[in-house]
């Protein structure tokens, strides 16, 4: 009866420090994919900022654009009036 006492001990000593072991390793690789999420959430949010500051500036050279070329037009509509 002791033996079977001492391998039943051994046995759930050995089942928790392999439960121990698991639960480690799931938590390192837990917070390594998070770190992964976050570094994604991360470039995400730049390339947006990104994106929008791209599409302010090419507005606004557009606008600068379409400004001189509409003053082209009227010079050149201008020269050509003969009055």
């Amino acid at each position: 009866m002791c033996v079977h006492m001492i391998v039943s001990v051994f046995s759930w000593n050995n089942l928790r420090e392999l439960v121990e072991a698991k639960r480690d390793e799931i938590d390192s690789a837990h917070g390594l994919q998070n770190f992964h999420i976050e570094c994604n959430e991360t470039i995400v949010r730049h390339l947006n900022t990104l994106y929008s500051l791209i599409n302010i500036k090419t507005v606004e050279c557009l606008k600068g654009l379409s400004a001189k070329l509409y003053n082209i037009y009227i010079q050149a509509f201008n020269s050509c009036n003969v009055h």
